[in-house]
């Protein structure tokens, strides 16, 4: 499996090199291969500040105690000041060129847990960066650590999802799907949940790690799942969306959404699921699968929707952060150099967002 995975992401980093050697614009900030974190004022677009890596940004950022804390695939996680956009620190979680930064950093209580694709799990004090421990991993880790009552949950490439000792670092337990698991897994009521990109959607029990339930619907699940209401809601890369029953996995409904697929997380507000496709639609949608409505995006749309006072935010491949209200309508756009594929954080006010 790593070897296929490596020979995947080597003809698709060329194939995005080749995209965006024909683009415009980026001389500004610094070259193509620079990726770029934005803050915006959330109710009009107005852009606060910018912050310049060394190369793409697709790790989602996460906020803690007035810091934004985002990976990049020049191998450093970030700590960035939210007030004025300058760096606090900078943390090296890898020693080669293609050891990349694609995990969402998770903050909790004075540690930054993210992953790495130098196949390890970092835990990095939020003061200055320093590892405070660190585990190997089978393969790359895409995966957004979770973490609740102590222990951190995050899966590899290899298919394998981890339990870890928050403080310690130790590895509680190893749970085997079948293929690579990429999306932020969900805790609740003592399970754990994720989606497998070859085996459908796993329970597992949060003590022993052992299985409780899986769903094998033939499809590949990249996307994280959501939880809420007695129901897993989980998209997959035939453009599918599903809800599935906590204790059994039973199928409670699915809707296919496009011809395109789900790549990001569904995200829960007031009753509502927003989720974006790679055809470049964001959909509305009752809990029952009913829907609301939809929007047209200018490109294909690998970010998970940000819901925040009343406001949808997302972005795609046409380098755009669309907002638009909970009915549908768009307020406004911003601009960014290239490809959007992070997942907007909503703060006080301030969406943070990430591009290529």
């Amino acid at each position: 499996m790593p070897t296929r995975r490596r020979l995947l992401r080597s003809v698709g980093a060329a194939a995005v090199g080749g995209v965006l050697a024909g683009c415009t614009g980026l001389d500004e900030l610094g070259g193509a291969n620079d990726g770029v974190l934005a803050a915006v004022d959330a109710s009009d677009g107005t852009e606060r500040w910018t912050f310049e890596a060394n190369d793409w940004i697709r790790s989602s950022p996460a906020f803690a105690d007035g810091t934004v804390y985002v990976g990049s695939d020049d191998t450093y996680c970030y700590a960035v000041d939210a007030g004025d956009g300058t760096e606090r620190w900078r943390a090296s979680l890898g020693a080669g060129s293609e050891d990349w930064v694609r995990s969402a950093p998770t903050v909790v209580d004075g540690t930054v847990y993210v992953g790495s694709d130098s196949s390890h799990l970092y835990a990095l004090d939020t003061d200055d960066g320093s590892e405070e421990w660190s585990i190997e991993t089978e393969d790359w880790v895409r995966s957004s650590p979770t973490v609740a009552e102590g222990t951190v949950y995050v899966g590899d490439e290899s298919g394998v999802l981890y339990a870890v000792g928050a403080d310690s670092g130790t590895v509680r337990w190893r749970y085997r799907t079948d293929d690579a698991i990429e999306g932020t897994p969900a805790v609740a009521d003592g399970t754990v949940y994720v989606g497998s990109r070859e085996s459908g959607v796993h329970a597992v029990d949060i003590e022993s790690g052992t299985d409780r339930w899986q769903a094998a619907t033939g499809e590949e699940f990249v996307a994280g799942p959501a939880v809420a209401d007695e129901r897993v809601y989980i998209g997959n890369t035939d453009g599918r969306m599903y809800a599935l029953g906590v204790d059994s996995g039973t199928v409670q409904w699915d809707r296919t959404l496009d011809d395109s697929g789900v790549y990001r997380r569904a995200t829960l507000a007031d009753g509502a699921l927003y989720v974006s496709t790679s055809e470049g639609r964001l959909y509305a949608m009752d809990t029952d699968g009913a829907p609301r409505w939809e929007v047209g995006l200018g490109g294909e749309a690998y970010s998970a929707p940000a819901v925040a006072d009343g406001m949808v935010y997302v972005g795609s491949d046409d380098k755009t952060l669309y907002a638009f209200d909970t009915d549908g309508v768009r307020q406004w756009t911003y601009s960014m150099p290239d490809w959007i594929r992070t997942d907007p954080l909503v703060v006080d006010g301030t969406v943070y967002a990430g591009s290529d």
